[in-house]
């Protein structure tokens, strides 16, 4: 009998998960992986603004079982809860605004651990207007202290579920996570990367797969390594991945023609459960989970989106329905309504194209009209606005370029070297695993 954890939870939302503060003292045993840090990078890019939101939850555990085998499974397996990660909550000065404060000195955490979390954060606004906020430092490490900056006002602006347009240069670079491997550091362990390629962020974990490395990397909300996850198929690379609310992480193996899932907690992982189209999968390259808790999956060699039942991976839907020439999908994306929007790399569509909940196709959009068209779509997301978000490393200038579902050009992020596969969080900040660059991006915009 398999016990199912369903997890309703809530906490406060910070802008940023890779500086929330202190994780604490559960560190991991040294038999959960190395004990090195990555170097942590937080950029603000100057002219531009973070507002970040908070929002107070609580967590409820409602406890039931069923049977894995059953078909029409609607919930996730039982995950071990993770601690709520301690965040601050923070929001932004007003725009453009010059921002004063105090040091005081960091407080010490004791931990386990010996590794070393080193932000850097350096505010850039430009203009005469006063805020008047406070420097607190953040947790010390191993003996290191280092200062993060919390502004202490609080957000006028309410996010709404409509669909709203950004500005195309409101979005900036929050954090950087990890750092080039070599033969000292190698890929797979202590935010070594050496071309990371999915990445997901849950509430209490980032995951990051990476293209020269067989093992997915962990973290958690504050960007600290926890330990990596040996993959369960016999010949892996690892591509895009999602993770749920019972922090059960979903990880397509692209060169096991599987996707997998493992059960996170603080110092360790369980391997779960193999889904594989009841063996009709052949190169899944991407995974969403809907709001039924049910796998969507990107077949990159099946040309086809699968829809598989959690509990025993039978097929509920299926589309290899598209444009004339065929679709060819890399990612998938889910909106709040259950709609699908896939990224299609068949020449010549090269678009995205877009399917109603029962999978029927509707419409694609590749940009055309827009001040640069889309060229090959690689990663997709949807934020809480209905906003669709795709990465397009291929372009004349690397970006991800945001738009509404019926392809209006709201605007792109550039300065990444080739942006893959995309996630974002509760709080509604982007994630990007910028492949050649070695890290993965945070961006913020101000809600």
């Amino acid at each position: 009998m398999k016990f199912r954890l369903f997890l309703a939870l809530s906490l406060p939302l910070a802008g940023s998960l890779f500086l929330a503060g202190c994780p604490g003292t559960n560190s991991p045993s040294s038999a959960s992986g190395p004990t090195d840090t990555p170097t942590f990078t937080n950029t603000f890019t100057p002219n531009l603004t973070i507002i970040q939101e908070t929002a107070t939850q609580q967590a409820i555990f409602v406890a039931t079982h069923e049977e894995k085998a059953t078909q029409t499974a609607t919930g996730q397996p039982t995950a071990t809860p993770s601690p709520t990660p301690s965040i601050t909550p923070t929001a932004t000065p007003t725009n453009t605004a010059t921002i004063t404060g105090t040091i005081t000195p960091a407080p010490t955490c004791t931990a386990t651990s010996t590794a070393t979390l080193t932000p850097t954060f350096t505010p850039t606004p430009t203009n005469t207007a006063t805020t008047t906020g406070t420097i607190t430092p953040a947790p010390t490490y191993t003996a290191t202290s280092t200062a993060t900056l919390t502004p202490t006002s609080t957000p006028t602006q309410t996010a709404t579920s409509t669909v709203t347009p950004y500005p195309t240069t409101a979005w900036s670079l929050y954090a950087t996570l990890g750092q080039e491997a070599s033969a000292a550091n190698p890929a797979g362990s202590n935010g070594y990367f050496g071309n990371p390629t999915g990445v997901a962020v849950g509430v209490s974990f980032v995951a990051v797969s990476d293209e020269n490395s067989p093992f997915v990397q962990v973290f958690n909300p504050s960007g600290t390594y926890l330990y990596n996850i040996t993959p369960h198929g016999a010949t892996p690379s690892l591509w895009g991945m999602s993770i749920d609310s019972n922090s059960e992480l979903y990880v397509a193996d692209y060169g096991s023609g599987e996707v997998d899932g493992y059960l996170l907690a603080p110092a360790t992982y369980t391997y779960d459960y193999t889904w594989t189209a009841q063996g009709q999968m052949e190169v899944p390259s991407g995974v969403q989970i809907d709001a039924n808790g049910n796998l969507v999956v990107a077949d990159y060699g099946a040309w086809t989106v699968w829809n598989l039942a959690w509990g025993d991976d039978s097929v509920l839907n299926q589309t290899t329905t598209g444009p004339a020439a065929g679709l060819e999908p890399y990612d998938v994306a889910l909106d709040s309504a259950g709609n699908l929007y896939v990224a299609d790399q068949n020449s010549p569509n090269l678009e995205v194209d877009e399917y109603n909940n029962q999978y029927v196709y509707t419409v694609s959009f590749n940009g055309s009209g827009w001040p640069n068209p889309l060229n090959v779509p690689y990663g997709i997301g949807v934020d809480s606005k209905g906003n669709l978000f795709v990465s397009d490393p291929e372009n004349t200038t690397p970006r991800v370029v945001y738009a509404t579902p019926q392809g209006a050009y709201l605007g792109e992020i550039d300065g990444m070297v080739f942006p893959n596969f995309i996630a974002l969080d509760p709080a509604g900040d982007l994630f990007v695993s910028d492949m050649y660059n070695y890290q993965v991006d945070e961006y913020t915009y101000p809600q």
